[in-house]
């Protein structure tokens, strides 16, 4: 009886250590189950977050996509109106040449015509008024052509301004910086020129085509510290609502220059402080004589 108790004993010893490490394999399992789900819920938030920054880089990479495309299909525009004038210029060069050799022919005509010289001369008058007026029109069109090719050098400057930001700009607008800062848009994607002044507007804002617009000046020294944490390159970057300029008389004669670009809807301001007090000239010479 006594060693049944005993083997009693060790068996219930061994059952409770048993169970004890059962509870403690349990108690081990239950806390990596809740570490488990606390990474899962950790990643769940990141790929949430990934997929929200992949969808804001898609909406970026389309926009500027659309931009590009923009600019190209008006380089073509400009391309096709450029060989119309050329193809016309052509064409009155070709009938002013006709139209003088037909005068030859007249003119032989009335020197050996024996009579009807009233009628050959007015055939000759009539040639000689077609021959003035395809002139004047070759002039015209040459004008045109010549005043076409420089708003479109013009408008290739600007376009090669707006596809050279610089890698920090690229980076930044990119690979989160509009996130970090809130930041809106780029200067040369909010202004609309009028035709014949893209070359001054390319010549006063150069770089500051691709100042980046942000909500404030905070945003701008948190896109500055983004800039260096990442290493990516520089920006400079202009607040959406800005000092006002001070504005000075505009002598007569002349017009401010902000007066011939658009801007889009809620960058007024910005473009109003960078075109501050720039006024333009018709000629070089009145700027010449207004320095003076």
């Amino acid at each position: 009886a006594v060693k049944v108790s005993a083997d009693s004993a060790q068996e219930l010893a061994e059952v409770s250590a048993a169970k004890e490490r059962v509870e403690q394999e349990l108690i081990r399992t239950a806390a990596e189950l809740v570490t488990a789900e606390t990474q899962a819920e950790e990643l769940k938030t990141s790929v949430v977050e990934l997929l929200a920054d992949a969808a804001a880089l898609e909406n970026e990479r389309a926009g500027l996509d659309a931009q590009l495309a923009n600019l190209h299909a008006r380089g073509e525009r400009f391309d096709g109106e450029a060989k119309e004038i050329e193809s016309l210029v052509e064409r009155l060069v070709t009938e002013s040449e006709s139209a003088n050799g037909r005068l030859a022919e007249l003119a032989g005509e009335l020197n050996s015509a024996s009579g009807d010289k009233d009628s050959v001369g007015r055939r000759v008058g009539e040639v000689l008024e077609a021959r003035s007026e395809a002139a004047r029109s070759a002039v015209e069109a040459k004008e045109s052509l010549g005043v076409l090719k420089s708003r479109y050098q013009s408008l290739s400057e600007l376009h090669a301004s707006f596809e050279g930001y610089t890698d920090g700009v690229r980076a930044f607008m990119s690979n989160g910086g509009r996130q970090r800062t809130g930041a809106t848009a780029v200067v040369a994607d909010i202004i609309d020129i009028e035709a014949g002044y893209e070359r001054a507007v390319a010549a006063v804002l150069e770089d500051r085509l691709q100042h980046v617009v942000v909500p404030d000046a905070d945003a701008g020294a948190a896109g500055a510290a983004y800039l260096r944490e990442t290493g990516t390159g520089r920006a400079s970057f202009i607040p959406s609502a800005p000092r006002p300029a001070k504005g000075g008389s505009v002598p007569d004669g002349y017009s401010l220059l902000s007066e011939h670009v658009e801007a889009r809807e809620g960058y007024q301001a910005v473009v109003e402080t960078l075109l501050a007090d720039v006024v333009v000239a018709e000629s070089l010479e009145q700027a010449t004589a207004q320095w003076k």
